[in-house]
């Protein structure tokens, strides 16, 4: 209720607020200060033209990501004077500044870092469901099993620090206290 009361204040004096509050209002048919506006719609196409760029490098990383890793020649790039953060694919490469989700996991990290994000997103919704207690820790316990054979059958360490390290919590229903 207080949020429609926000919103419904807010209306009739958006063009008063401070630019930045304007200018991530400016997706919304109010009246703005037409820079802020302007201001919002140039990230908006500065932010596609980056998308637009980096999409078509996402099946070369696909399988094992590209890591944060500089090479020889991006660090040249990065280390020049001329260098500054554009939609230029090579140094928003370079950065890892993808502006998006999706592409900052997948582009560095692989179908594997989606997995174990997405794993992680549905460990942290079932824990949040199912609470403490008996039940949260079977299905903690499976998701570590699950999460363990997957890190066997790849053979790489993916989950060796926190998952793993988990059966060792002291947070455990059945660990000696």
């Amino acid at each position: 209720m207080a949020g429609v009361i926000a919103i419904t204040l807010l209306v009739p004096f958006a063009s008063k607020l401070p630019f930045t509050f304007q200018r991530s209002l400016a997706f919304l048919p109010l009246k703005l200060n037409a820079a802020a506006r302007s201001d919002a719609e140039d990230t908006e196409d500065w932010r596609l033209q980056i998308w637009k760029d980096a999409l078509p490098t996402v099946p070369q990383h696909l399988l094992l990501g590209k890591g944060y890793a500089l090479s020889q020649g991006e660090l040249t790039v990065a280390s020049s004077d001329a260098f500054h953060y554009s939609s230029d694919i090579q140094s928003v490469d370079i950065v890892g500044s993808y502006h998006s989700g999706p592409l900052s996991v997948v582009i560095p990290f692989g179908i594997w870092g989606v997995i174990a994000l997405l794993a992680a997103g549905l460990y942290s919704m079932a824990s949040m469901l199912v609470g403490e207690g008996e039940e949260g820790v079977r299905l903690v316990e499976t998701a570590v099993a699950t999460a363990d054979r997957i890190d066997h059958d790849t053979s790489g360490p993916l989950f060796t620090g926190s998952v793993s390290g988990w059966r060792r919590s002291p947070h455990r229903i059945d660990s000696p206290t």
